[in-house]
């Protein structure tokens, strides 16, 4: 496949958990990882800074990825 890596990060347990009912977030988020995406779950956005080489996504656990773009959704809370 031609294409990037994508990663998604959620907070909940599992994708959209608060939009869609279980049986249903399990077969999206198993189809998600056939396709290749990178699910991090249970994870939370921390902050994006910009590096000579893209963007360094840090995360909750002193965890960090280092990606070419991001697309960020905020809560309310």
């Amino acid at each position: 496949r031609a294409g990037k890596a994508v990663t998604l990060i959620d907070n909940a347990a599992s994708i959209l958990a608060s939009l869609m009912p279980p049986e249903v977030s399990s077969r999206l988020q198993h189809r998600l990882t056939e396709m290749d995406v990178h699910l991090q779950l249970k994870s939370q956005l921390q902050g994006l800074e910009k590096t000579d080489s893209g963007i360094l996504a840090t995360l909750d656990r002193q965890r960090s990825i280092e990606v070419g773009a991001a697309m960020h959704r905020r809560t309310s809370r």
